[in-house]
């Protein structure tokens, strides 16, 4: 898949996090299910965290050399990029949760960011001459084209916990 493919994929699920956005007060971002659970909020932080703070620099890496270049991805890693999703189980939540949002602009913003950050990204990949590659705690080694991949089938995966947590949310 082409980057630019790729970054349109990745809009139409971005599309939906930031339509859902309109939808939800503080209370809501910020409530609950039950003190294991993340709320939607926190969700929300996770994507915009996970994206700018380690998916991004690696693309940037991977666009600024040719390190790695030879290596692969594990054999999940390449049936996960084969398949183009993330496999639908719920993870236990890493004893650091993400911060609660303090509002719903704070979501929005960071959200915005991410899209802004993946849009001139998608274009440094098409034209780099560089094939670096980063490790994946997973999936071992990706190109810059696969983790722009990785975020779009990352949000898609949170889909799923979106969709548990807005019918928590409807039922309160």
């Amino acid at each position: 898949m082409q980057p630019d493919d790729i970054f349109k994929k990745f809009i139409l699920t971005f599309d939906i996090w930031l339509k859902s956005l309109n939808h939800y007060s503080t209370y809501q971002l910020q409530k609950k299910p039950d003190n294991q659970s993340w709320s939607i909020g926190q969700v929300y932080m996770h994507l915009i965290d996970q994206t700018i703070n380690f998916n991004i620099p690696q693309i940037e890496i991977c666009i600024s050399n040719n390190d790695n270049a030879e290596k692969v991805k594990s054999v999940e890693g390449e049936e996960v990029f084969r398949q183009n999703s993330l496999p639908p189980i719920r993870l236990k939540s890493p004893a650091q949760a993400p911060p609660q949002p303090e509002n719903v602009e704070e979501v929005l913003e960071g959200f915005y960011k991410v899209r802004e950050s993946l849009s001139v990204l998608t274009r440094k990949i098409s034209i780099t001459k560089f094939k670096g590659k980063t490790m994946h705690p997973g999936f071992h080694y990706l190109n810059a084209g696969e983790w722009l991949q990785f975020i779009d089938m990352h949000f898609r995966h949170h889909l799923h916990q979106k969709k548990r947590l807005d019918e928590f949310l409807n039922s309160v």
